[in-house]
């Protein structure tokens, strides 16, 4: 397997947000790899502009892919819209309709099911990328109270409960194929 395909995988039951962790330990990760942060639960999840992205316990997916690539590269802006488009063929797999509302979010009959944090962190020869999604799974109405805009799950479109790992799974396969399709024909 070549060494952009392999993925380390990192898991949390409680971590205050997966894309801060990766920010602070980037340092210990390997730089040759993908690195796939996930958490059972969030307790300071976030999206873009540091509004709060509500992440109760067991039942939606919050993953950060961490990698680094050489800096100058013209995919580098691309990256969140890469992560975005990994999505909507995760979610037509699965038989849902997506919307991309650019440029980070993900809809389902207008209502927002996914969200998307690209930061990056340029070094001297290489940029730190941390790449992060949450999706909303197996969220029932009861853990939406007071998210300020339209939210959905894929249980609240659907009525079926899903598996979060092979969502997962599913996701990284994708995003890892679209990576290297980047990477080597661009956007």
């Amino acid at each position: 397997m070549s060494k952009q395909k392999r993925i380390n995988y990192i898991h949390f039951q409680v971590v205050d947000s997966t894309n801060t962790w990766a920010k602070n330990n980037g340092s210990i990760l390997d730089p040759d790899l993908i690195t796939c942060i996930t958490a059972s639960e969030q307790t300071a999840g976030r999206g873009r502009f540091l509004k709060t992205w509500v992440s109760p316990k067991g039942v939606n997916l919050y993953a950060t892919f961490y990698f680094c690539r050489p800096k100058g590269k013209p995919f580098l802006s691309h990256l969140g819209q890469l992560l975005s488009i990994s999505c909507i063929k995760l979610l037509k797999s699965l038989g849902f309709s997506p919307q991309i509302k650019w440029p980070n979010d993900i809809l389902l009959e207008n209502k927002k099911v996914a969200g998307i944090l690209c930061e990056t962190i340029p070094q001297e020869n290489f940029v730190e990328i941390i790449l992060g999604i949450g999706i909303n799974i197996n969220m029932e109405d009861h853990h939406m109270k007071g998210i300020d805009q339209p939210v959905t799950s894929l249980f609240l479109m659907s009525g079926q409960y899903w598996s979060m790992d092979k969502i997962l799974q599913d996701l990284v396969s994708f995003f890892v194929e679209d990576l290297a399709v980047l990477e080597n024909k661009g956007f």
